[in-house]
C-alpha cells in the first residue's frame, strides 16, 4: 500500500489506521492534527479509521502563539 505523508511517498505492508500510522512515525499525539485526502480526522477517530492504498496525509503539528 503506498500513501503520501506530508508529500512524501512512504509505503506499508498492509492496511493501517491512523494511531497505527502515528506509531510507526514516532509521532506524539497531543497537538497533532491529521487531514486525510484534504478531511480532518476527528482524534476519536484515529483508532477506527483505516488508511486507504494512494491517500493523502496531512500530519502537522498544532502550535500556539500570537
Amino acid at each position: 500500500m503506498n500513501v503520501i505523508i506530508n508529500d512524501q511517498l512512504m509505503e506499508f505492508d498492509k492496511h493501517i489506521t491512523i494511531t497505527d500510522l502515528l506509531i510507526l512515525l514516532n509521532q506524539k499525539t497531543f497537538g497533532t492534527a491529521i487531514a486525510v485526502n484534504k478531511i480532518v480526522i476527528p482524534k476519536n477517530q484515529w483508532n477506527c479509521y483505516f488508511i486507504n492504498d494512494k491517500d493523502n496525509i496531512l500530519l502537522f503539528q498544532v502550535i500556539s502563539g500570537g
